[in-house]
């Protein structure tokens, strides 16, 4: 049970008269992607913790109540203008600017606040996809493959026009790389979803920071763990992905994928507090994180870390390390 410093419970946050600037900024937010298009891919990464942010001076029901106006309005005009399609931005960035919001009046964990921005994500996303198809949820997955597929016959199209290669060679190289992408897709979006939960909760968590010297969604990100249990879910995808067959197998693929990624942020909060214990420069430290980010091996070795932790707990060790050079100190 984290206490409630862990937790990120911090003093009391001063409210005054000067509330509807941060409503005017959350319309202004929820708004400008739609007025912009493509700024959504840019926008879900953080506008939903700025939208959260802005609200922080109203009482959790109130912001909750100025949001839901917010969104009905902006659903209202959005049909009325025929922009269908800007719905899905809307309640995907209003809908995770609510977790945040309820996370923080609840004074929820960082992790159980991602996982609620996950869910939240994923919900919304189903949601839109069978709407937007007019049928059930198994034929609009398959409608979502088939239009991917055709943009990878496009995109190959395109590429061959130009390109130096040998045009069988690239079809064999393409056909292989696109199976992979799409057998991989439940996966991938899965980890599209749980990063930006992430970085909209750490935007709004260094936003409070800056504004009023409070940091939700505690504990810090280095000092993040996962539920051990979680480790079984390794072992099931892993024994499916090796003995299973077709979509018993894709199924044991992708939440092998997905686990990675947690495990993978798992690992670099280990990371996280080995720099600071070493009190390592910033720039190495950044350098070090590019340098493993940018190599395959790199990323799965972090998610390697993030699992072994789970029986030899790094961190706690590192402690020991740091207590024994203070007594020889």
């Amino acid at each position: 049970m984290l206490s409630k410093k862990d937790r990120g419970e911090g003093p009391k946050i001063p409210r005054h008269d000067k509330q509807m600037p941060g409503l005017g900024i959350a319309v202004l937010l929820l708004f400008l992607p739609l007025a912009l298009p493509g700024m959504e891919i840019f926008g879900q990464l953080v506008f939903p913790g700025l939208i959260a942010c802005s609200l922080g001076l109203l009482s959790m029901g109130m912001a909750l109540t100025g949001l839901v106006i917010i969104l009905a309005a902006g659903s209202a005009l959005t049909i009325i203008m025929g922009h269908t399609m800007g719905l899905g931005w809307l309640f995907q960035a209003a809908g995770l600017a609510a977790v945040l919001i309820i996370a923080k009046g609840k004074n929820w964990a960082g992790t159980q606040t991602l996982v609620a921005g996950l869910a939240l994500l994923t919900f919304v996303f189903l949601i839109s996809l069978t709407l937007g198809t007019g049928t059930g949820l198994s034929e609009a997955y398959h409608k979502l493959v088939g239009s991917i597929s055709q943009d990878f016959d496009r995109g190959l199209a395109a590429y061959k026009e130009g390109s130096p290669f040998d045009a069988a060679a690239l079809d064999a190289w393409f056909a292989e790389f696109k199976n992979l992408v799409i057998r991989l897709l439940p996966g991938l979006l899965s980890i599209v979803f749980l990063f930006s939960a992430l970085t909209n909760m750490m935007t709004a968590r260094i936003c409070f920071r800056k504004r009023w010297h409070y940091s939700p969604f505690g504990p810090d990100f280095t000092d993040w763990r996962f539920p051990e249990g979680l480790i079984w879910g390794v072992i099931a995808g892993g024994g499916i992905s090796l003995f299973g067959y077709g979509i018993w197998k894709q199924a044991g693929d992708n939440l092998l994928l997905f686990l990675g990624a947690v495990y993978f942020l798992q690992g670099l909060a280990i990371m996280g507090y080995l720099f600071r214990h070493l009190k390592v420069p910033v720039y190495l430290k950044w350098f070090t994180y590019i340098l493993l980010g940018i190599q395959w091996y790199g990323l799965l070795g972090i998610s390697i870390l993030g699992l072994l932790d789970t029986w030899f707990d790094f961190r706690k060790r590192i402690r020991k390390l740091g207590q024994k050079d203070e007594e020889q100190g």
